[in-house]
């Protein structure tokens, strides 16, 4: 299989998403734009509202995946994060209008983290072959410095 950036992206986020479903997440949004930036995954751990920026890296990178989110970078999610959080209450009123259990699960949340999620994929020879692969995930990678 080849594959080229984006897709490699779009795909390892999707991994991702799963990865966090199954430790018992709830994913409440995907690739959220605005004119501050992207937030890859948003998504529900108890009292937290986690912000999971997603990585992609291959075998070639030297170092480990959460060193591949610099400050500038975590400072744009955070002000991105802040956009969401202004935007949020009128979204889940919107989608959650007539189940109010849900509204007031996903209402409730009190505190953000910050996680970082790197997926490391094995290339093979001189051509874009994928293979299986590997994620790494760190909660609390970094803090914004900002009062949500």
């Amino acid at each position: 299989m080849t594959f080229d950036r984006k897709s490699l992206g779009n795909l390892s986020e999707s991994l991702v998403a799963d990865f966090v479903v199954n430790k018992g997440y709830t994913i409440e949004s995907k690739n959220w734009t605005h004119s501050t930036g992207e937030l890859d995954l948003v998504a529900i751990d108890g009292l937290y509202l986690v912000i999971i920026e997603v990585r992609s890296i291959s075998t070639s990178f030297l170092g480990h995946p959460f060193q591949n989110v610099p400050l500038k970078k975590q400072k744009k999610i955070a002000l991105c994060t802040q956009a969401y959080l202004r935007q949020r209450r009128k979204m889940l009123f919107d989608r959650y209008r007539d189940d109010f259990q849900s509204f007031h699960k996903f209402a409730s949340v009190q505190m953000v983290r910050f996680d970082v999620a790197g997926v490391k994929w094995e290339r093979s020879g001189v051509g874009k072959e994928v293979y299986a692969p590997e994620i790494f995930y760190q909660e609390n990678a970094f803090y914004s410095g900002f009062a949500f």
